[in-house]
């Protein structure tokens, strides 16, 4: 009797940890990773800038009325020649 109560434990405690590490590996799966900024994109812009190639410029202006982006480049991004 007594080694049926042990097996009955050592049953529990494997399927308590099985599912603890299936919870673990869900939670990893599924877990929001930090953004990595994407470098090639902005040194083939600057690089195409620079040769005079391409005048294409893109601002983000995140939660910014139109006016406030409108008002924005036409006092620093006109006069610094960007666009």
């Amino acid at each position: 009797m007594k080694v049926i109560h042990q097996l009955g434990a050592i049953v529990r405690n494997i399927t308590a940890s099985g599912i603890v590490l299936s919870m673990a590996l869900g939670w990893a799966a599924v877990a929001p990773r930090p953004a990595q900024a994407d470098t090639a994109a902005p040194v083939a812009q600057h690089a195409a800038t620079a040769t005079g190639a391409s005048h294409d410029t893109i601002a983000i202006a995140f939660q910014t009325n139109w006016k406030s982006v409108a008002d924005e480049c036409t006092r620093t991004y006109g006069p610094e020649g960007v666009g």
